[in-house]
Protein backbone atom coordinates (compact mmCIF):
# COMPACT_ATOMS: atom_id res chain seq x y z
CA UNK A 1 0.00 0.00 0.00
CA UNK A 2 1.52 3.38 -1.30
CA UNK A 3 1.44 6.56 1.32
CA UNK A 4 -2.08 7.33 0.85
CA UNK A 5 -4.45 8.24 3.64
CA UNK A 6 -7.33 6.29 3.68
CA UNK A 7 -10.73 7.35 6.13
CA UNK A 8 -11.10 5.20 9.09
CA UNK A 9 -14.76 5.29 10.58
CA UNK A 10 -13.92 5.39 14.17
CA UNK A 11 -17.77 6.42 15.77
CA UNK A 12 -20.00 3.25 14.63
CA UNK A 13 -22.98 5.13 16.40
CA UNK A 14 -24.55 8.34 15.41
CA UNK A 15 -23.17 11.61 17.66
CA UNK A 16 -24.33 11.95 20.89
CA UNK A 17 -27.07 15.19 21.61
CA UNK A 18 -25.42 16.23 24.97
CA UNK A 19 -21.35 16.28 22.63
CA UNK A 20 -23.03 18.64 20.71
CA UNK A 21 -24.34 20.58 23.44
CA UNK A 22 -21.29 20.97 25.32
CA UNK A 23 -20.17 22.17 21.53
CA UNK A 24 -22.53 24.81 21.65
CA UNK A 25 -21.90 25.85 25.16
CA UNK A 26 -18.26 26.66 24.50
CA UNK A 27 -18.86 28.00 21.38
CA UNK A 28 -21.48 30.91 22.95
CA UNK A 29 -18.52 31.52 25.75
CA UNK A 30 -15.79 32.38 23.08
CA UNK A 31 -18.76 34.72 21.61
CA UNK A 32 -18.18 32.73 18.60
CA UNK A 33 -21.88 32.17 18.25
CA UNK A 34 -25.51 33.85 19.12
CA UNK A 35 -27.61 30.99 21.07
CA UNK A 36 -30.58 32.84 19.85
CA UNK A 37 -29.78 32.13 16.62
CA UNK A 38 -29.48 28.21 17.31
CA UNK A 39 -32.39 26.26 15.41
CA UNK A 40 -34.34 24.28 17.96
CA UNK A 41 -34.57 20.24 17.00
CA UNK A 42 -38.36 19.69 15.55
CA UNK A 43 -40.15 18.40 13.12
CA UNK A 44 -38.80 17.83 10.16
CA UNK A 45 -39.90 20.25 7.28
CA UNK A 46 -39.37 17.63 4.74
CA UNK A 47 -41.68 14.97 6.48
CA UNK A 48 -44.47 14.33 4.46
CA UNK A 49 -47.72 14.01 5.94
CA UNK A 50 -49.14 10.36 6.41
CA UNK A 51 -51.56 9.92 4.36
CA UNK A 52 -54.69 7.10 5.38
CA UNK A 53 -56.96 5.27 3.32
CA UNK A 54 -60.32 6.51 3.51
CA UNK A 55 -62.19 2.85 4.20
CA UNK A 56 -59.50 2.65 6.70
CA UNK A 57 -59.72 5.73 8.29
CA UNK A 58 -63.97 5.55 8.37
CA UNK A 59 -63.53 1.39 8.90
CA UNK A 60 -65.57 1.05 6.08
CA UNK A 61 -66.48 -2.81 5.79
CA UNK A 62 -66.40 -4.64 2.54
CA UNK A 63 -68.79 -7.30 0.73
CA UNK A 64 -68.80 -8.24 -2.71
CA UNK A 65 -72.11 -7.58 -2.54
CA UNK A 66 -72.39 -3.84 -1.81
CA UNK A 67 -71.82 -2.65 -5.32
CA UNK A 68 -72.69 0.89 -5.16
CA UNK A 69 -69.45 1.06 -2.63
CA UNK A 70 -67.42 -0.81 -5.61
CA UNK A 71 -68.58 0.82 -8.23
CA UNK A 72 -67.08 4.16 -7.06
CA UNK A 73 -63.33 2.36 -7.93
CA UNK A 74 -64.72 1.62 -11.42
CA UNK A 75 -64.50 3.57 -14.60
CA UNK A 76 -68.25 4.01 -16.06
CA UNK A 77 -66.77 4.43 -19.46
CA UNK A 78 -64.00 1.66 -19.46
CA UNK A 79 -65.00 -0.87 -16.96
CA UNK A 80 -61.58 -0.69 -15.59
CA UNK A 81 -60.44 -0.08 -11.81
CA UNK A 82 -59.03 3.27 -11.29
CA UNK A 83 -55.51 3.32 -10.60
CA UNK A 84 -54.31 3.00 -6.77
CA UNK A 85 -52.67 6.74 -6.92
CA UNK A 86 -55.96 8.31 -8.03
CA UNK A 87 -58.77 6.70 -5.34
CA UNK A 88 -56.10 7.42 -2.61
CA UNK A 89 -56.74 3.62 -1.22
CA UNK A 90 -53.77 1.90 1.06
CA UNK A 91 -52.62 -1.55 -0.60
CA UNK A 92 -54.39 -3.85 1.52
CA UNK A 93 -57.63 -2.16 0.47
CA UNK A 94 -56.48 -1.73 -2.90
CA UNK A 95 -55.87 -5.30 -3.85
CA UNK A 96 -59.23 -6.24 -1.13
CA UNK A 97 -61.57 -4.33 -3.31
CA UNK A 98 -59.67 -5.70 -6.79
CA UNK A 99 -60.56 -9.18 -5.09
CA UNK A 100 -64.22 -8.33 -4.49
CA UNK A 101 -65.10 -6.48 -7.94
CA UNK A 102 -63.90 -9.84 -9.43
CA UNK A 103 -65.96 -12.02 -7.03
CA UNK A 104 -68.71 -9.67 -7.61
CA UNK A 105 -68.48 -10.08 -11.33
CA UNK A 106 -68.26 -13.86 -11.01
CA UNK A 107 -71.12 -14.17 -8.82
CA UNK A 108 -73.25 -11.74 -11.28
CA UNK A 109 -73.86 -9.19 -8.61
CA UNK A 110 -72.05 -6.16 -10.66
CA UNK A 111 -72.55 -6.71 -14.54
CA UNK A 112 -69.85 -4.49 -16.46
CA UNK A 113 -72.06 -2.47 -19.24
CA UNK A 114 -70.23 -0.60 -21.43
CA UNK A 115 -71.60 3.08 -22.23
CA UNK A 116 -72.37 3.47 -25.63
CA UNK A 117 -71.98 7.50 -26.18
CA UNK A 118 -72.42 6.96 -30.38
CA UNK A 119 -75.87 5.55 -29.56
CA UNK A 120 -78.91 7.37 -30.24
Amino acid sequence: MSGKLRYKNRHSEPFPLDKVDEILHDLHKKNLIDTNEILTTGPSPFEQEVRKCILCTKRIELDYKNVRLLNQFISSKTGVMFQRESTGLCIPMYNRIKELIQRSRAFGKYILVKRDDNAS
